[in-house]
């Protein structure tokens, strides 16, 4: 089980929670996704929350009498916030969209749900996020700067464990993954400026998902000042940070396990030579918090039978939100009776030892004759390998003293990324040996050769 941040919830969360249920209770059930989209964006950060809440009530310009079309917009572009967005700023723009049609389609059908609005928009502005501030580009960074619970807690980490005696650490790097861009500016301004005021910059750089990439390997480099990389879902596809990284921080937590994976993926991979720490936020006083805590860490244990399991926890997320509660004793049940039917564990409890034995003989004679009958031996890979690097016109493949079979590579110039990303663990500059008779493995494990 992953280790988990302690954070009280802070009065914002509290508080609007507090008339936030409500509105959805008071709602049609088929309307749920809009409160999933206000609950998501509450529980990551309150700047996220307030920008979304006033467009919500932006909704009043909406003609309201085409009631069906109102609910109709909102629902599809949830959906295309949720599924198809290809940046942030697009599905930014589909949720305040998704809130705004969503505001005018509830005025327009109960005058209690304005009441639940009008309690809702007295929390935030007695909590300092009024919709004049919030609406206002110059304001930004002064609501930024703004503490909670949470970013306290995250630069009391960033303090205990980036830094020695006041100075960098150069064997650390973190990565703290959040679901909005809104978060995300909500911590390279208040967080940063928080944790610098204690260590002396460039203590820490904070890059956003358009510059994720550009900036992999100045993460990476030893000699660079970059220890913290914050980043949205939107990048964490496609960046592998293992060689240097292994601790990971969700700043919030996605309904969705695959994503919780995505995210813990970036550095849990082929390459990782040390312990992967992986933290989440959790509180006493809040129960959706605790509820999403639970699940982040359910899914880590049970990483790879999620395939056959992750319907059972996007089920529970959704009745958890809807209110209909059910206790963490069930979710653990559901998930062992689901990964005991799991085709691939049913399957292989079916056969036998001496099944298993004559299926993996029979693969091995197919492997073999393939090899054959195609030219393919280990001699022959050795002359291609040497072919194409002769071609490139730089590198070698040389054959290790001592240890007939085994082989250390010297890349071209272009092969060099590739080379590094899967040839190389850690931050070591000599790469792994290669080689290419399976038999010699097999020799040298069993401490023959």
């Amino acid at each position: 089980m992953s280790p988990l941040f302690t954070a009280h919830s802070g009065s914002i969360v509290r508080t609007v929670s507090l008339h936030l249920a409500p509105l959805h209770r008071g709602s049609a059930g088929s309307v749920s996704f809009i409160y999933s989209l206000l609950t998501k964006r509450l529980l990551s950060c309150p700047l996220a929350f307030a920008r979304t809440w006033w467009r919500h009530l932006a909704g009043e310009e909406e003609d309201t009498t085409e009631t069906q079309s109102l609910f109709d917009m909102a629902r599809i572009s949830a959906e295309k916030a949720e599924e198809q967005a290809k940046s942030d700023d697009e599905r930014s723009t589909l949720e305040e969209d998704a809130a705004r049609y969503s505001g005018s389609y509830f005025r327009s059908r109960s005058k209690t749900v304005e009441d639940y609005q009008r309690k809702v928009s007295d929390a935030l502005n007695a909590l300092g996020y009024s919709r004049k501030l919030v609406e206002d580009e110059n304001k930004l960074v002064t609501l930024a700067e703004k503490s909670d619970s949470k970013t306290e807690a995250l630069v009391t980490w960033i303090t205990r464990n980036l830094f020695v005696s006041g100075k960098l650490r150069d064997d650390e790097r973190l990565i703290v993954f959040t679901e909005y861009k809104e978060t995300l500016f909500f911590l390279s301004n208040g967080c940063y400026k928080k944790a610098s005021t204690k260590h002396a910059p460039p203590a820490l750089r904070w890059h956003g998902p358009e510059r994720v990439r550009g900036r992999q390997g100045e993460f990476e480099d030893k000699t660079a000042a970059v220890r913290l990389l914050l980043a949205t879902d939107a990048a964490s596809e496609g960046i592998n940070m293992q060689e240097e990284c292994r601790w990971v921080i969700h700043y919030d937590i996605p309904w969705s396990p695959s994503k919780i994976v995505q995210r813990n993926g970036r550095v849990s991979r082929h390459g990782q030579t040390r312990d992967v720490s992986v933290f989440y936020f959790h509180s006493n006083e809040d129960e959706d918090l605790e509820f999403l805590a639970y699940v982040a860490s359910k899914v880590s244990t049970i990483q790879d039978d999620l395939g056959s399991v992750e319907r059972v926890f996007d089920a529970a997320i959704q009745r958890h939100f809807q209110g209909k509660k059910i206790a963490q004793k069930q979710i653990d049940f559901a998930v062992e009776e689901q990964v005991k039917k799991s085709p691939s564990r049913t399957e292989l409890g079916k056969s036998s030892a001496t099944d298993i034995a004559n299926l993996t003989e029979r693969a091995k004679q197919l492997l073999e004759s393939t090899d054959a009958r195609l030219g393919i031996s280990p001699d022959a890979l050795v002359n291609i390998m040497r072919s194409a690097i002769a071609v490139e016109g730089q590198g070698a493949l040389e054959e290790i003293t001592g240890k007939p079979g085994f082989y250390r590579l010297k890349p071209p110039p272009r092969w060099e990324a590739l080379a590094r990303q899967t040839l190389t663990v850690g931050s070591r500059t000599d790469r792994m040996e290669l080689v290419f008779d399976s038999a010699s493995l097999k020799r040298t494990s069993r401490g023959i050769a």
